[in-house]
């Protein structure tokens, strides 16, 4: 019976390879039959031919591909049953066409040489002219067009309007062609791109990756041999044998191997192609040894058509021992060079090597850059499969183990994988030996320091010895501020330290410290909770964050700067107790991280000038935020604008090419799919749009993100730094404190009541907060503010973008949505304030004057809940003016009062504990107002005096006193507070402004009053003096403070 079924099986074939129409309009038939692993041993090679071969006078369309491919793949992708038989069909596929695939394979080997030599002085243009049908539908010709004239748009219009392609390239391929190529994406940022285009179904998921395979040759491929061939069945010669090279290239660095009968057919198909990626694939499988060797880069180049000098340059690149090269004046040979042999790489030498990767990484060039770039940890570190999927890349192009591979990353493992696969002569030892030689006696100059210093852990990971990892780490990589270079670091390593021993080794250790800090300024980490967990013991040494700066500063000496910067931010201050109040957090946070600069200077390793001013600017806005009375969603929208356009301006770069294709070719752009934003608020939204769309969907997204994180103006910090920080109880409490202050009621009584009320207020008032004063981060079922658009919104953002393709005209619809919604929202918040909020109140009042009523005269109690509802009547109507967005924004300046409240914000618990009482000012102070540019020397001239009462207080409660005084057309503030002893004393100190406030840092004194001296002068902008006076009991500052208004 079974061999009844083969032979059926047979002859079915056999008709089908009698049919004279090939392989393509029988390839799902094929499919089932293939099953039998014995089911094409029954054809000849006559039939094979018949089948496989590609008539020149004939039309051939690749990838003519439809749901019903894609319904086979998702099959093959669960089964490697028929690969052995797919790969039989390759092998004839590609023979019978060998003059295909030898044509591009020339073709390669030109367009590798006119990279690889710094230019593109040959004319490859020529080459896509009068070109053959077969030779324009190999997907690596459309690359190359792309990667050659993807900028020109009418060029790729002509060209893939022109041919005659299959209905699925140019409707469901072409469009992400062309964005790879650009947008010149990496591989995770293309599978993202990609996922949005697809939704998440069996087919679309096949579709996908199939796409992805096609275009972007650093993706490792994950699906199955029988998904792999059969797909490479459906394209070019050439393609179908760089997709069989690439899949076997991820099964070796996936540590798997072929079966025998999959061996023997690669021998074949290399054999026919000669092809060196095919070739290293067969010696690896069969055992050959392989050359150990500590200079040997010249394979690849001596098969392509380089002149001696610059094969020569190539042959130093890639050398360990070379301290420097060849010099030869071509843009991307220069850029080569001083990413080679400087030792940190120049930021734009670094994108543009990046984008020639990219571009070209379907070709031999493509894949020398990527080694290079990969080998020199210039990008972020991948796992183990891509890592040896780039080690394989190089012993294929370098024909040799050299020194510069075993240096790579992941380099001293592939080393005893290849010993442990019997393909190494020399022992490990061995050669481990030879190349510790050679690393002791060249100097780790250039980039090679970096390799050197990796080879150099490679006992100290692999035997997990992570203290002695820790402190190589912290020897040897420097904690820069800004993006200098990416470390190389295995940052799987730290988390398997942390999954194994939790948070035990970090914690008392300094050095693992400093590698927590490095990952999270190297990845811009948003949760530190691992590095806070690790800090805390020691940061609860100290009282305050400018002592617990110091110690950081001793212990990291100019790197301490980093760690205020990237870590210790007002949030992160407050979690680890050094401070007590948001104010105070982001107030000493600046004074902290301005002493470090003055201790270590400016520089471009840890923060410039520019840097500086732009952290003290955000400070001064978000005091002058704290301290607004009225219109608390008082917003900046040109900013908000502004920084709209600069956070979109890529996008919209890389949407106009595309959006000219989209008027030129009936490509994918009409498709509608279905995709998912995830806002930074945690919150996310499913939408529809078509794919030539996307682009604008993502625009308006960004610009609301930029609504959203505006450290000054969004909305999130409005929110944070305006409502819920504690400023609303505040009001509340402060109506309460001074309704019981008037109130005549016998003392106890009237103390004990109040107290009270204001403790169920206030519990009350947070409550409220909690539940509405939020955009959906937490509380996302009653957050009041709720900025994520509908779909109904999207439509007419894109509708309206269609009319102008104006990104400002977009920017300018998405912020009026903004604002509309923000009325909406702030009128609602109203209603809540005065209805639910007044309730509430109300209700907790009357409550617990219900539960007094047992203790206390019931008369007393009516009247003290009486005048508490009165005050909390009369608060919540003046509150309801904090919830307006003025039209427009008025000047930055704030009043005198309002900044003392912020002043008075930086000393909350002091106040709370009673150690200090603020004045309520005099009418004399009405109307006076401190310009932008004061705000922060004013704000700081107070604290620092305020530090100074309570230093020399007489060790009661410090109650302050503050008097304007008017003297030859200057204001000055008489600075009063009580002091211990009785002696008499003058004097002054003189203060003379910087032309900066940065300036002025490593300008004035160290102790408090000669920093107030230098604060008063830039102030009125002339030398001034302050004067102070000891009296009994008491101590006096006369402060200059100039026109304030």
């Amino acid at each position: 019976m079974e061999r009844r079924i083969r032979k059926s099986i047979g002859l079915d074939l056999k008709n089908i390879a009698r049919g004279d129409r090939g392989y393509r309009p029988f390839r799902w038939k094929i499919s089932q039959l293939l099953s039998d692993t014995s089911a094409i041993s029954n054809l000849n090679s006559f039939l094979r031919k018949k089948l496989l071969f590609l008539k020149p006078d004939e039309a051939f369309t690749a990838l003519e591909l439809s749901k019903k491919d894609f319904l086979f793949l998702c099959q093959l992708n669960k089964t490697d049953r028929s690969a052995v038989s797919y790969l039989d069909l390759l092998c004839d596929y590609v023979e019978y066409n060998i003059d295909m695939y030898r044509d591009i394979d020339e073709f390669d080997k030109l367009l590798s040489t006119a990279v690889l030599s710094g230019g593109l002085d040959t004319d490859i243009a020529s080459e896509f002219s009068g070109e053959s049908r077969g030779r324009s539908q190999c997907v690596f010709v459309m690359k190359a067009y792309c990667a050659l004239f993807g900028s020109n748009n009418e060029d790729i219009s002509q060209y893939f309007g022109a041919g005659m392609y299959a209905d699925w390239l140019r409707q469901r391929l072409l469009y992400p062609l062309s964005y790879y190529f650009t947008a010149e994406p990496d591989s995770d940022h293309f599978d993202f791109f990609l996922k949005q285009l697809f939704a998440d179904t069996d087919i679309l998921n096949a579709e996908r990756e199939v796409i992805q395979t096609l275009i972007d040759d650093n993706h490792v491929i994950s699906a199955s041999a029988s998904h792999t061939f059969y797909l490479a069945l459906l394209v070019h010669p050439y393609d179908a044998v760089i997709l069989v090279a690439r899949f076997y290239e991820a099964v070796l660095a996936s540590c798997a191997a072929p079966s025998p009968e999959e061996v023997r057919l690669l021998s074949k198909l290399a054999g026919t192609t000669r092809n060196s990626r095919l070739n290293a694939i067969v010696d690896h499988v069969s055992g050959a040894s392989i050359a150990t060797e500590i200079d040997g880069t010249s394979a690849v180049f001596s098969t392509l058509g380089l002149t001696s000098e610059t094969a020569e340059f190539y042959r130093a690149v890639f050398s360990l021992e070379a301290g420097s090269g060849p010099q030869i004046s071509r843009p991307l040979l220069e850029t080569l060079y001083r990413l080679r042999f400087e030792k940190y790489p120049d930021i734009a030498d670094f994108h543009e090597l990046s984008s020639w990767t990219t571009r070209y990484s379907f070709s031999t060039a493509g894949r020398v850059l990527r080694v290079f770039m990969t080998s020199l940890y210039m990008w972020p570190r991948q796992n183990l499969v891509t890592e040896f999927f780039d080690l394989f890349t190089q012993i294929a192009l370098f024909g040799a183990l050299t020194s510069w591979t075993a240096t790579s990353p992941r380099g001293y493992a592939f080393l005893r994988h290849t010993h442990a696969c019997g393909r190494l002569v020399n022992s490990v030892q061995e050669i481990d030996g030879l190349i510790e030689k050679q690393v002791a006696v060249i100097a780790a100059t250039g980039r090679r320091w970096i390799k050197v210093f990796h080879w150099g852990q490679r006992r100290n990971e692999a035997e997990f010895r992570f203290n002695e990892w820790f402190e190589a780490i912290r020897v040897n990589i420097p904690l820069f501020g800004t993006q200098r270079y990416l470390s190389g670091i295995d940052w799987t390593t730290l988390d398997t330290i942390i999954d194994t021993y939790r948070i035990k080794p970090f914690l008392k250790n300094r050095d693992a410290i400093f590698v927590l800090m490095l990952r999270q300024s190297e990845e811009r980490r948003h949760d530190s909770a691992i590095l806070r967990f690790a800090m805390r013991p020691w940061a609860e040494q100290f009282p305050r964050v400018d002592v617990f700066a110091d110690a950081l500063a001793v212990e990291y000496g100019a790197a301490s700067i980093v760690f205020l910067r990237r870590f210790l931010t007002a949030d992160e201050i407050l979690h680890l107790n050094l401070e007590n109040n948001f104010t105070a957090a982001i107030s000493e946070r600046m004074n902290a991280l301005e002493a470090l600069v003055k201790k270590f200077k400016f520089s471009e390793d840890t923060i410039t000038g520019q840097e500086l001013e732009k952290e003290q600017k955000a400070v001064i806005s978000v005091l002058s935020l704290m301290s607004v009375n009225a219109n608390q969603f008082e917003i900046n929208w040109d900013t908000i604008k502004n920084e709209a356009l600069s956070a979109t301006a890529d996008i919209y770069k890389a949407y106009i090419p595309l959006s000219k294709k989209y008027n030129s070719l009936d490509i994918i752009s009409q498709a509608q799919t279905k995709f998912s934003h995830y806002f930074s608020n945690k919150q996310s939204a499913s939408y529809l749009a078509r794919n030539n769309e996307t682009y604008i969907a993502q625009m308006a997204f960004q610009a609301i993100e930029v609504f959203f994180s505006n450290p000054a103006h969004g909305i999130e910090s409005v929110l944070a730094i305006r409502i819920r920080h504690d400023n609303i109880r505040r009001e509340f409490d402060r109506s309460l404190e001074a309704a019981r202050l008037a109130f005549n009621l016998r003392l106890p009584v009237k103390n004990a009541m109040f107290a009270m009320y204001r403790e169920v207020v206030s519990l009350t008032v947070r409550d409220w907060v909690r539940r509405y004063m939020h955009t959906g981060r937490n509380s996302p079922e009653t957050a009041l503010f709720n900025f994520v658009p509908s779909q109904a919104d999207l439509d007419a953002f894109i509708k309206g973008f269609a009319q102008t393709n104006s990104q400002e005209d977009l920017i300018d619809a998405v912020i009026e949505w903004i604002r509309s919604r923000l009325d909406v929202f702030l009128g609602e918040a109203q209603e809540l304030l005065s209805g639910e909020l007044v309730h509430n109140l109300k209700s907790v009042i009357e409550a617990a004057s219900a539960d007094a009523r047992s203790t206390r005269s019931p008369s007393d109690v009516l009247a003290a809940e009486r005048v508490a509802l009165q005050a909390i009547n009369k608060t919540a109507v003046e509150l309801r003016e904090w919830f307006k967005s003025p039209a427009h924004a008025r000047d930055k300046s704030i009043s005198f009062a309002e900044l003392l409240l912020a002043v008075e914000g930086r000393f909350e618990q002091e106040v709370q504990n009673d150690e200090i009482a603020f004045p309520r000012l005099s009418q004399q102070f009405q109307g006076v107002e401190v310009l932008p540019q004061n705000i922060r020397n004013l704000f700081v001239a107070m604290s620092e005096l305020t530090l100074n009462a309570v230093k020399y207080g007489s060790g009661n409660k410090t109650r302050l006193r503050i008097k304007p005084i008017k003297s030859s057309g200057k204001m000055l503030v008489l600075f009063s507070s009580p002091r211990r002893g009785d002696d008499d004393a003058e004097w002054t100190i003189e203060g003379r402004p910087s032309g900066s406030y940065t300036e002025g840092i490593f300008n004035s004194g160290n102790t408090g009053l000669e920093k107030v001296a230098f604060l008063a002068a830039s102030v009125i902008g002339e030398p001034s003096l302050i004067k102070i006076y000891k009296r009994r009991k008491a101590f006096h500052i006369l402060l200059p403070v100039g026109t304030c208004a």
